[in-house]
Parts: C-alpha cells; sequence; structure tokens
C-alpha cells in the first residue's frame, strides 16, 4: 500500500468536478459562495456518512476523546474543486484562555480524507 500524503490527495481532488448533491449532504458554507468545509463534528453522527469516509468505530472514538476535529476545506470555481486543505486540530485547555494544536494527520486519517474527496466528486477510488 502505497504512503498517502495531504499534498497527493489535494492534487488530485483539484480541477474534479462536484457532486453538488453529494457536497449538500456533507459539507457547510464557509465564508463565501464558493467556500466549503465538511466538519468532523458533523459526520461523526451521521451513520452513512461514516460509512461512506471509512471511519472505524475506534477512529470515531479516539477523536471523541481527544477533541479533535478532522475537517476538509474545499474551494469550488466553475463546478470543480480550486482547492482543497486538511486540517485536523485538538483544544487543549490548560490555560485560561485555551489554544488550539495543529495535529499530522494518520495514514488512516488521510484515506478519510481521501473518501471525502471523492463522495463530494463522485469520483472512483483514486
Amino acid at each position: 500500500m502505497s504512503i498517502l500524503t495531504e499534498e497527493s490527495i489535494v492534487a488530485l481532488a483539484v480541477g474534479k468536478e462536484v457532486d453538488f448533491e453529494n457536497l449538500e449532504k456533507c459539507a457547510w458554507k464557509n465564508g463565501g459562495d464558493s467556500n466549503y468545509v465538511v466538519y468532523s463534528s458533523h459526520f461523526l453522527y451521521e451513520s452513512n456518512l461514516l460509512t461512506a469516509f471509512g471511519v472505524t468505530p475506534a477512529l470515531k472514538d479516539t477523536w471523541e476523546r481527544r477533541g479533535i476535529e478532522f475537517n476538509i476545506y474545499l474551494s469550488i470555481l466553475d463546478g470543480k474543486i480550486a482547492s482543497c486543505s486538511i486540517e485536523k486540530t485538538s483544544e487543549t485547555t490548560l490555560s485560561a484562555r485555551g489554544c488550539t494544536n495543529t495535529l499530522k494527520p494518520t495514514q488512516q486519517e488521510l484515506r478519510v480524507a481521501r473518501r471525502i474527496v471523492q463522495y463530494v466528486t463522485n469520483v472512483l477510488p483514486f
């Protein structure tokens, strides 16, 4: 099995046509008309999306226990993905203000990200 990188997923996503029906099922508008985000805090509680994205019960449990947010940001132009980014963060409340830590996605999480892109583009696996 080849090693996935964030860059390889982004490279394969950019330029793909968007299936707006599937996009509406899993993404929220984020700012302007062409920006969307697929929030893990949303899809973790939608069994059909968990299955489509390949999120295992163990991964779901880990994200919930550790307060991890795993989000995919998409910018769409002329019905195609213009840009894509993957963000994994956790909040820490060790100080009065708290802070957000950026984490590196695991291979399993990158496979989830790839499936999310496949879902919103309705493209068979890369």
